[in-house]
């Protein structure tokens, strides 16, 4: 049933097909001398497409997140940013250019690349430059999985969800801000 719905719906012009990366987090190893101080259930793993968050995951719900590439454009990232959940406690970030990996001929679809990929410790220099399929072996690091599929997309336009309140990732980079930049640290400590 199904099925005939979607021919259906194929055949009256009011379906496309696009392309969506799924991303699952599996572990992680924190860095030697970390492990006793660090929970794994407290961890969450933070999934953006270029600056904006599509979902959270964590080790006690490690579901398949759904990265839709409608309009995305070869120079976006997808990026995930480790921390914790109860007292955002930055472990490290990790993105992947569509281009390099994901949005070229190369690139298999319908196909899970599973691997581990280091942590970077600084959110603005994270590139990966790195081979699918080849394990990094420098902690901290995550073991994660990737896919392109091919999805059905609905022509008409949805409205966009909102989310209450600042992103982590934003977040994240005003508390980065604060560290590095020392007149923003004066005036905090002035306060």
């Amino acid at each position: 049933m199904v099925l005939t719905f979607l021919v259906t719906i194929a055949k009256s012009g009011k379906f496309s097909w696009g392309y969506q990366l799924n991303v699952k987090v599996h572990d992680i190893v924190f860095e030697e001398g970390t492990n006793d101080e660090n929970d794994k259930e407290d961890v969450g793993f933070y999934i953006y497409r270029n600056m904006k968050f599509v979902d959270l995951c964590d080790m006690n719900d490690p579901h398949m997140v759904q990265v839709p590439l409608k309009n995305a454009k070869p120079e976006e990232v997808v990026r995930v940013i480790i921390q914790n959940q109860s007292d955002d406690e930055f472990h490290g970030s990790i993105s992947l250019h569509l281009q390099n990996y994901f949005i070229n001929e190369e690139a298999k679809k319908d196909y899970w690349y599973k691997q581990w990929i280091t942590l970077f410790d600084d959110p603005e220099d994270d590139h990966y430059d790195g081979n699918l399929e080849e394990d990094d072996d420098e902690d901290p690091r995550i073991l994660v999985e990737f896919m392109i599929t091919q999805v059905p997309m609905s022509n008409k336009s949805s409205p966009a969800r909102k989310r209450k309140g600042k992103s982590h990732f934003f977040f994240h980079f005003k508390r980065y801000d604060f560290l590095i930049n020392p007149k923003l640290r004066r005036k905090s400590l002035a306060v």
